[in-house]
């Protein structure tokens, strides 16, 4: 298996992949290891806490989220650990840290210093965001990079030079 992909593609691609998902969670294992793609569209907490509880190793490059419920830090740690992940799209999902708190998007990026391609929607921001951001030891410049739904006024000057250094 290459990838899980939790998503409403079509026929064609789900064969080229050749896993389906509309089965019941509890026809999978609970060794999943992922080495490629998640891809989730409108997922509640129950299926986060059903699908982290059954993956045992995460490796992918390609995290995409879309309209979902808020996906807690911790997860969302734990699926970028591996620090290969080099494709983020959270659109239109927040991450939270245990209390519900939104996170700052430093804490985001800094969990992804590989990422090439970025998208946050919502982003959260805090007067330390730009700082911290520049301090971080990226490893590859981007080729997308897109901020929407940004809760707080950003230092412009400082978001030039972030970018310009990635």
């Amino acid at each position: 298996m290459r990838f899980l992909d939790f998503t409403s593609l079509d026929k064609e691609y789900f064969h080229y992949y050749g896993f389906i998902t509309k089965q019941s969670f509890t026809k999978f294992s609970n060794n999943l290891w992922l080495t490629y793609l998640l891809a989730i569209d409108n997922a509640n907490s129950m299926f986060y806490s059903k699908l982290m509880s059954k993956i045992v190793r995460c490796e992918i490059r390609t995290l995409s989220i879309h309209g979902s419920e808020n996906l807690k830090f911790e997860d969302f740690v734990f699926l970028t650990e591996s620090g290969e992940v080099k494709y983020l799209d959270l659109k239109n999902t927040k991450v939270v840290k245990s209390d519900n708190s939104v996170v700052p998007i430093e804490e985001i990026f800094g969990q992804v210093l590989k990422v090439t391609y970025i998208v946050l929607d919502p982003c959260h921001v805090t007067k330390d965001t730009m700082k911290v951001l520049l301090s971080q030891k990226r490893e590859n410049k981007f080729t997308d990079f897109r901020l929407e739904n940004i809760d707080k006024l950003l230092d412009a000057k400082m978001l030039i030079d972030f970018i310009n250094v990635c």
